[in-house]
């Protein structure tokens, strides 16, 4: 049961591991996704100011880094949704994980009780039978005893 026990544990941890893992991936495309909308109103103010000013090339770049900012942003909701969907998967392996662990544990725990409890009976016992076998031993001694007396008396009284 302990192995059982050492086994679950083992892979509740690497479950957990997972877990942290695509919290973490999921952080990253997070963090990415930030930067590009960062880009995208940088590319905006951009375009702007180029229309402001009739600068024909800063309108032009800061058009070319909103189309490119749309881009990644389209392709960064692509993987902000699969990161998402594997964050759910690995939370649900996980709560499974426990769950089992937590289960064998259960079972582990109630197995020791029973050999805990076993073996105070047994040890309860021998001590009952130790007593019952020293009292049996002094009334077999007494017994003997009386009897040797009862025989020295009988012969005394029989010399008399």
């Amino acid at each position: 049961m302990s192995r059982l026990l050492r086994l679950r544990e083992l892979e509740e941890e690497q479950s957990r591991i997972k877990l942290e893992v695509v919290a973490r991936a999921r952080e990253l495309v997070a963090r990415a996704d930030d930067s590009v909308k960062a880009r995208l109103r940088a590319g905006l103010r951009e375009a702007g100011a180029g229309l402001l000013s009739g600068e024909a090339l800063t309108r032009m770049a800061g058009q070319a880094a909103v189309e490119v900012g749309i881009q990644w942003q389209d392709r960064l909701v692509i993987r902000i949704r699969e990161t998402e969907a594997e964050l759910v998967r690995q939370r649900e392996e996980f709560l499974v994980r426990r769950t089992s662990r937590r289960q064998v544990e259960m079972l582990a725990e109630a197995d020791e009780k029973i050999c805990r409890e076993k073996a105070e009976r047994q040890a309860q016992q021998m001590l009952d039978d130790w007593f019952g076998q020293k009292r049996h031993a002094n009334a077999s001694s007494r017994k003997a005893i009386l009897q040797k007396t009862a025989d020295i008396q009988g012969s005394q009284n029989s010399d008399l």
